[in-house]
């Protein structure tokens, strides 16, 4: 089977798309078991408030300092200043090489993109 006839198999049929939104229970729990898995996933991700601040009881001493150093890092840069919604991509990519130029880290920018990732994906 090739990919594109995978991604097709997997799809959920419109007819029970549209019973599960006009509130027929079986469709609305095929719908529910098909997206199982990523419904899990997101509720185990971590999500951050404004202030950058993890929702995530105890989390390491060393995280949050390395976090708090994330956000002095950002007040210092013109990313750190412009409102999540107005933030691209390419703005996220030119950041990672700005930091690369002033010396810090491959690891550290990775660790750094990885922890703002869901804030840019999410816009939260």
């Amino acid at each position: 089977m090739t990919k594109s006839a995978c991604t097709r198999a997997s799809l959920i049929p419109y007819p029970v798309i549209a019973a599960a939104v006009g509130g027929d229970p079986e469709a609305v729990n095929r719908v529910v078991r098909h997206y199982s898995g990523y419904i899990a996933a997101l509720s185990t991700r971590t999500s951050y408030g404004p202030d950058g601040n993890s929702h995530r009881k105890n989390v390491k001493r060393s995280t949050e300092k390395g976090r708090e150093y994330l956000m002095s890092v950002l007040k210092e840069d013109p990313l750190g200043s412009r409102s999540i919604d107005s933030v691209k991509l390419s703005d996220a990519k030119e950041w990672a090489i700005r930091m690369s130029e002033k010396g810090y880290a491959c690891k550290t920018i990775s660790n750094w993109k990885r922890s703002l990732k869901g804030s840019l994906l999410h816009g939260d």
